[in-house]
């Protein structure tokens, strides 16, 4: 995930003025974790789906024939065990 990626996911939750001359910004505790809740959710849901997105790394037809439906199945599982992995973290 790009620098750019996480900018955009911080500002997605409700962390306006992020940036390097932003200064600090005092936040209510509950509003805080409830925002940090939800960047941690959106950074799972990243994660997820670039496994997903991954495109299998074999290149020739008749191994691809033979492989590449395994390569879709493991990345749809590993998206599928990030997600219950953090979700039973609660």
């Amino acid at each position: 995930m790009n620098n750019q990626r996480l900018k955009s996911l911080i500002e997605e939750v409700g962390f306006v003025g992020y940036g390097e001359d932003a200064g600090f910004y005092n936040v209510p505790v509950p509003a805080f974790l409830s925002r940090m809740d939800r960047f941690a959710e959106l950074i799972i849901q990243e994660c997820a789906r670039v496994a997903v997105a991954t495109p299998c790394p074999i290149t020739d037809e008749v191994s691809l024939q033979s492989q590449g439906h395994t390569w879709d199945m493991a990345t749809i599982e590993a998206a599928r065990s990030i997600k219950q992995h953090f979700e039973s973290q609660r």
